[in-house]
């Protein structure tokens, strides 16, 4: 627990250690309520049993009490009823008011913790090195941000705080008890609280090895269902869905089992604890009957004891269930605080600039401040490139100049570094050795200047499932997509007359990843959507690589109309790809030949 603790605090920011402080505050009085509503209706019975007639009774009125009830005027029994009743339901108007209004004010707390949560683990994703989404499968990213920050708000943060205030509400039901019957309290704390740590020492184990299982089991049916469904058609051609179906099956078997184990743990202490409860009341009066006290102080005694019961027994059981629900849960925590932690959202990771991937923005202002007629002058010098988890450099020694508004085609065989350079020319990965510059201006630095100075057009186009409009102007709200630009863009695309022709128009949804265009319409709204930001440099890795000779001449042709507006690297491991290109340059084994 002491672990779970301090990694709460580290996640959540520094601000609410004061914001805990205020709701232990809010937790102690409302427990003082609870306990004083416990008192009440016992001591609200033995004044209309006997208002006159002080007894031993620990609860009986005091002379206090009497000296009160006479000044005010109450000596009738019916005197003292109404009034009584009215105290005592102003009384439990006001606790319960005050507790529903410190629950909805937790309950904001703690959903606020979401937001803060998943923003953070958002950022930190948009943020991080590229070489971070080379290693990470993007539904993990996916699941930490959707389910697993919703899983650590709602059943391990919400549990630990709801500790927190179970355990007072009991120590202070104890307390009052132990003022009261010390000996019998004694005895109850010992075999309802004995009989819960039981339970809790033998479900232990189980509930953090459970859970961790749980929590694996969500993810493999994230990533399996997934790639099933990416790869739909390939895998039925193939007919290669039983597999995968099975997998699936397993793991869906796999976390049903968890669940079925915390849900029956959740419940499994109520007959037992309740059993004990019944017999401990049971037990009560037979030991005060046995005392030989009077019915007159027995009654005020058990009608403590048994509101206490009925107030502390729940506690219990929550109590139970909160502790097994963090242990159970507590695996949600592990990604949250590793990536955020290794991301540099804990502490500051000095080795990220999270300035790097951040955006300057999007409106028209920013945009129509980028286009620089004629292109511009790229130059790679001495570039040495070494992946983290690498041992041999993809790139050394690289030397590359792009002339302001060339056509520029570099070829190379798979696995030579194109793309590696295509990373580094987009400002995604640093050289581990040498620099590039862009109109002698560091890349990183000129990206950062101008977004959407660069347009990227690659093998495989990115298309949101959403329509033509948005996924030409991708990341912009609808309110600044600018229409002649778009038109403009489709136009130079040669994508403006299909659009033309489709019932909806730009509305018209391309489907998920674009499965209702051909792979030449993918491709040429790849060249709209780079078109459409008025690039400086346009960078095709592959872009025609997987097309037909016929489209991708068109294509092509398209890309050529481009010539003398901007600067064009075109990569391409096939001599057909580059027939556009003024000069052509050829990548091998890391560096120009």
């Amino acid at each position: 627990m002491r672990e779970i603790y301090r990694q709460l605090l580290e996640i959540l920011p520094a601000s609410d250690r004061w914001k805990w402080v205020l709701l232990g505050i809010g937790m102690t009085v409302a427990a003082v309520l609870e306990m004083a509503g416990i008192t009440l209706i016992p001591f609200f019975l033995m004044v209309l049993i006997s208002p006159q007639s002080p007894s031993g009774s620990s609860l009986s009125p005091s002379s206090m009490a009497a000296e009160i009830l006479s000044r005010a005027g109450l000596t009738e029994t019916s005197q003292i009823m109404v009034a009584g009743s009215v105290v005592l339901i102003l009384f439990f108007l006001l606790k319960n008011v005050y507790i529903l209004t410190y629950n909805y004010t937790e309950s904001r707390y703690i959903w606020n913790r979401y937001i803060y949560v998943g923003s953070e683990l958002l950022t930190a994703y948009i943020t991080a090195p590229f070489s971070f989404h080379r290693e990470v499968h993007s539904t993990t990213l996916q699941k930490n941000i959707a389910e697993e920050s919703r899983y650590f708000i709602e059943n391990l943060l919400t549990p630990f705080l709801h500790m927190l205030r179970n355990v007072l509400v009991i120590t202070l039901i104890t307390v009052l008890l132990l003022a009261t019957e010390p000996e019998v309290t004694i005895v109850a704390f010992i075999v309802i609280g004995g009989s819960g740590a039981l339970i809790l020492a033998f479900l232990k184990r189980q509930m953090t090895t459970k859970g961790v299982d749980a929590h694996h089991a969500r993810l493999a049916i994230l990533r399996r269902s997934g790639d099933l469904f990416s790869g739909i058609r390939e895998f039925r051609v193939l007919r290669r869905t039983a597999q995968y179906r099975r997998w699936i099956h397993d793991q869906i078997r796999q976390f049903s089992r968890a669940q079925a184990l915390f849900t029956t743990a959740q419940n499994a202490n109520k007959p037992l604890i309740e059993t004990l409860a019944v017999a401990g009341i049971v037990g009560i009066t037979l030991t005060l009957w046995s005392q030989g006290r009077a019915l007159v102080d027995i009654a005020p005694v058990l009608t403590l004891f048994g509101i206490a019961t009925v107030r502390l027994l729940p506690e219990v059981r929550v109590l139970i269930g909160n502790i097994n629900a963090v242990r159970y849960f507590q695996r949600t925590m592990t990604p949250i605080y590793d990536d955020l932690n290794t991301l540099g959202r804990l502490h500051g990771n000095p080795d990220i600039d999270p300035t790097s991937f951040s955006e300057v923005g999007t409106s028209k202002k920013n945009l129509q401040r980028v286009a620089q007629p004629g292109g511009v002058q790229v130059t790679a010098k001495n570039l040495t490139f070494i992946y983290p988890d690498g041992h041999q450099p993809v790139l050394q020694k690289l030397s590359l100049d792009l002339p302001k508004g060339s056509v520029t085609g570099l070829m190379g065989t798979s696995g030579s570094g194109k793309s590696t350079l295509v990373d580094l020319l987009l400002g995604l990965q640093t050289p581990s050795e040498g620099n590039i510059t862009i109109d002698q201006v560091a890349v990183k630095e000129w990206l950062h200047d101008h977004p959407g100075g660069v347009g990227y057009i690659p093998q495989t186009i990115f298309l949101a499932d959403d329509t033509l409009r948005r996924n030409v102007a991708l990341g912009l709200p609808d309110h600044e997509i600018d229409n002649e630009r778009l038109l403009k863009s489709l136009d130079d695309a040669q994508l403006l007359s299909f659009v033309n022709s489709l019932p909806d128009g730009f509305k018209t949804k391309t489907g998920e990843q674009g499965i209702r265009l051909s792979g030449g319409q993918r491709q040429r709204l790849g060249i709209a959507r780079a078109l459409y930001h008025q690039p400086s440099l346009i960078v095709m890795d592959e872009a025609t690589s997987a097309l037909d000779d016929a489209t991708e001449y068109e294509v092509l042709e398209a890309i050529d109309r481009l010539r003398g507006r901007c600067t064009l690297l075109i990569i391409s491991h096939r001599p057909s790809g580059l027939r556009i290109c003024d000069g052509i340059q050829t990548l091998k084994n890391g560096t120009i030949i």
